[in-house]
């Protein structure tokens, strides 16, 4: 992706260095006396020069029976998907805006 995206720069600009976090990655299984909600949430964020993005994931399945491997990672999946789709947005945002602050930084 940061390919792709780094193709949409203006000739002039170089990609500035990109750094990526794990901000928070959690998979819960809380329970009550009837059900468990098997939960995940997922927080990168996105660094380039001065600049900062979030990307975030969170997907809730609810089961009645104990909460199988499968299920929790059909939970899983969907929550880093989110993220994925968030960070592909995070990412054009950064290196778009890059040219602009570098402009604008006395040199």
């Amino acid at each position: 992706k940061l390919g792709q995206i780094a193709a949409e720069l203006p000739p002039s600009a170089s990609p500035p260095a990109v750094s990526c976090a794990v901000t928070k990655f959690s998979v819960t299984t809380p329970a009550t006396a009837f059900y468990w909600d098997v939960t995940t949430d997922v927080l990168l964020t996105l660094s380039a020069g001065d600049q900062q993005r979030e990307a975030r994931g969170h997907a809730v399945k609810r089961t009645w029976i104990w909460p199988s491997e499968t299920l929790i990672k059909t939970v899983t999946v969907e929550a880093l998907k989110q993220v994925a789709a968030e960070s592909d947005t995070a990412l054009r945002e950064l290196l778009l805006a890059q040219p602009a602050a570098e402009s604008a930084s006395p040199n």
